[in-house]
């Protein structure tokens, strides 16, 4: 059957304005788009660059003012605020995401699942998506938590060991240089605490990740790396 020409062009045009991808636009990490190699994998145009850092302005603007109000007003923060602000970041997110084009946006949400691994799972459209029910999700979230409250224990091992030797030193700092210097030496040697500890780490990072795994079948992790796309490898 032969479409009439008036018909045929409503087709095309409707098709050319086709909505996102919701599953794209909901995992997306629009926050990533900071980083240069990946606006150079998305090919973010100067025009596209320029709407985004427009959005930013505007973002921590209002941010700004939000919280000259309350000092204003001498309130403290609320659940008022954080509604507020929480309200600015999804707008901010929306707005930048809605500059990428539907090509752009789903290639922005397959580096986020590589970037965030396995742990991509405990995002509840990502879950839906590969099929993992409510008490996988909620097997591996508990097991995650346990992880990283672990890996919090040993960071801060590291932090309690450098007590002694940064306790009064605050103190003696004078001037602005005396107190960047004092950052910079805390910074390095709690580099070399955690490095002491990074055996450790590392361990812990292996069996959960070993528990993790074994809770979700092998058909649905094949799932979550069709979902990854192509590698991301940044352009030195």
């Amino acid at each position: 059957m032969k479409l009439l020409p008036s018909i045929a062009i409503a087709l095309v045009a409707a098709s050319s304005f086709a909505a996102p991808d919701p599953f794209d636009q909901k995992v997306a990490n629009f926050q990533l788009l900071t980083q240069k190699p990946i606006q150079t994998e998305l090919k973010v145009t100067e025009a596209q660059r320029k709407k985004m850092n427009g959005y930013g302005q505007t973002f921590e603007k209002e941010g700004r003012a939000l919280v000259e109000s309350y000092q204003k007003a001498k309130k403290q923060v609320d659940a008022d605020f954080q509604k507020k602000s929480f309200a600015n970041l999804t707008k901010l997110r929306n707005s930048v995401l809605g500059v990428l084009s539907d090509a752009q946006l789903k290639r922005l949400r397959e580096i986020t699942i590589q970037a965030a691994g396995k742990v991509a799972i405990l995002d509840v459209n990502v879950a839906d998506k590969i099929g993992i029910t409510k008490p996988q999700r909620e097997a591996v979230g508990k097991m995650y938590a346990e992880a990283q409250q672990k890996l919090q224990g040993i960071q801060q091992e590291a932090l309690k060991a450098l007590e002694p030797k940064y306790k009064d030193k605050e103190k003696t700092a004078k001037t602005d240089k005396d107190r960047q210097a004092l950052q910079a030496a805390f910074q390095r040697d709690l580099q070399a605490e955690l490095k002491k500890r990074e055996p450790r780490a590392t361990a812990l990072q292996k069996e959960y990740d070993a528990k993790m795994s074994k809770q979700i079948s092998k058909a649905q992790w094949a799932k979550l790396d069709a979902l990854k796309g192509k590698p991301f490898k940044p352009k030195a």
